[in-house]
């Protein structure tokens, strides 16, 4: 391409000296007088007389006075500006205030909570009915419930709150579904705490 690129120039150099002088040539020349100025500097960007300025002053790298300082190619102020003072001390705290009034009483919660555990009576009954209550004045919060020592032939019937209004207690049946003469029980596990 850079060997071409000298032939390429030459021809073209030879096309305009060649139309130049001919009729259509002419007629192109008058055309391009004629094109009004604005016309001819329409491709190139012009800035306002302002457009450097800000509030009416010119930026400089030196800050002369009337000026506003810009940073140099090193991205500093120029070093006739003076170094940055150290860092001033905090100014004085205000007196504090009175305490506000205290805030309304939150709502209710609980307290006191306690896990309570109970085995029934290790024998080969048929069919047992056992419960565990929470002490007085504290509410159920659950519990739960299995047989044991082994569940093979037992069956635990029903496991569920008792009391009202409030649940205050827990309530099993079991039974063999096979019968057995072996000792087995209900082990019951209930959790109880303070409501207000």
């Amino acid at each position: 391409m850079r060997k071409r690129l000298p032939l390429i120039l030459s021809a073209c150099a030879l096309v305009v000296a060649l139309l130049g002088t001919t009729p259509l040539g002419h007629a192109a020349g008058r055309a391009i007088h004629s094109v009004p100025p604005f016309a001819k500097t329409a491709s190139y960007a012009k800035f306002a007389g302002n457009a450097s300025k800000l509030n009416g002053r010119k930026s400089t790298l030196s800050g002369a006075p009337g000026t506003i300082p810009v940073v140099g190619a090193n991205g500093k102020l120029s070093a006739s500006l003076g170094a940055v003072g150290p860092k001033g001390d905090p100014g004085p705290k205000g007196n504090q205030g009175a305490a506000g009034p205290a805030g309304p009483a939150g709502p209710a919660g609980i307290s006191g909570i306690q896990t309570l555990y109970a085995e029934s009576a290790s024998n080969s009954t048929d069919f047992k009915i056992f419960g565990l209550a929470c002490p007085v004045g504290k509410i159920l919060l659950g519990g739960g419930a299995r047989v044991g020592p082994s569940p093979a032939g037992l069956a635990l019937n029903g496991s569920y709150p008792t009391g009202n209004p409030a649940a205050n207690g827990w309530y099993v049946t079991a039974s063999e579904i096979t019968p057995t003469t072996s000792d087995w029980y209900i082990d019951i596990g209930i959790i109880c705490a303070n409501a207000s």
